[in-house]
C-alpha cells in the first residue's frame, strides 16, 4: 500500500531565499526528522502533440504531468504521474530500470521491467495501475520537454504524516533527446531563490499556520517555470 503522502496529499508551496531555507530547516527540526539530502533531476515528458504542456499552460492549478525522477541511482529512475487540483495532488510512481528507458520513450510496453524493479512494499497491482494511468496519458512515444535540476533537503514526521522538502539551486535545461546518462549541459535559466513544500495527508501540522504567515506563496510550479523558459511565453 502506498503511503498517503505519496498517493493523495495536500501541498502548500512557499518561496524562500537561502537564509530562510537554512533557518526553516533548523526550526522545523523540532517537529520533523531529516531523511535525505540529494541532487535531483526531473525530466518532464509529453506526447508528440505537447498536449500535457498546453494543458498546464492554460490551467496552472489543475493539471497532469508525467516525469522521470533521477536520484543518481545508476540502476534506475522513478517514473511518475502527478495530478494537481489547487492544493490537492495525487501521485503514482514506479521504479524504471535504466535499461528500459529507451523502450519506454519509444512507446513500448515496459510493465514487466517495472514489476521486476518494484519496491516489495508495493503490490504488483499498484505498479500495473500506475503504468496503465501513464499509458492512458502518453499512449505512444514520450518526448522530453526539458529538465529541472535542484538540491533537495527532505524532512518527515510520522504522526501526523508530514513531509517537507526544501529545494535550492534550481536550474532549467533544454532537452531534445534522452540516451541514458548524458550530462544536462548548461542551464537556460536559474532561480534566484528556492521553494519549500509542505505535504500532508488528512491532518495539517499545527506549526504550518505560523510558518505560512511569514512566507510568500511560490509563484508557479517547476514544470510551468520550465515551460516558460523553454517556450518563452
Amino acid at each position: 500500500m502506498l503511503d498517503e503522502i505519496t498517493r493523495i496529499r495536500t501541498e502548500v508551496k512557499f518561496a524562500v531565499d537561502d537564509l530562510q531555507a537554512e533557518h526553516l530547516a533548523e526550526e522545523l527540526g523540532a517537529f520533523l526528522t531529516p531523511v535525505r539530502q540529494s541532487w535531483i533531476t526531473t525530466l518532464y515528458l509529453d506526447r508528440p502533440d505537447r498536449g500535457l504542456s498546453m494543458a498546464v499552460r492554460s490551467s496552472p492549478t489543475i493539471n497532469v504531468k508525467v516525469r522521470l525522477r533521477d536520484y543518481a541511482d545508476p540502476a534506475s529512475l522513478w517514473l511518475e504521474l502527478k495530478r494537481r487540483a489547487g492544493r490537492s495532488s495525487e501521485k503514482v510512481r514506479a521504479r524504471l530500470p535504466r535499461r528500459a528507458l529507451g523502450p519506454f520513450l519509444g512507446g513500448r510496453d515496459v510493465s514487466a521491467a517495472l514489476l521486476e524493479a518494484r519496491d516489495p512494499r508495493r503490490s504488483a497491482g499498484e505498479i500495473l495501475e500506475a503504468w496503465r494511468e501513464i499509458r492512458r496519458l502518453i499512449p505512444g512515444a514520450a518526448v522530453p520537454v526539458g529538465a529541472v535540476c535542484f538540491f533537495r533537503r527532505s524532512l518527515e514526521s510520522g504522526d501526523p504524516r508530514v513531509r517537507v522538502t526544501i529545494d535550492r539551486d534550481i536550474s532549467y535545461h533544454r532537452i531534445t533527446a534522452v540516451e541514458g546518462n548524458e550530462p544536462l549541459g548548461l542551464p537556460i535559466a536559474r532561480e534566484q531563490g528556492g521553494t519549500m513544500e509542505v505535504k500532508y495527508g488528512t491532518l495539517s501540522p499545527a506549526w504550518l499556520s505560523g510558518v505560512a504567515r511569514r512566507l510568500a506563496p511560490a509563484p508557479s510550479s517547476k514544470f510551468l517555470s520550465l515551460l516558460r523558459h523553454v517556450d518563452q511565453f
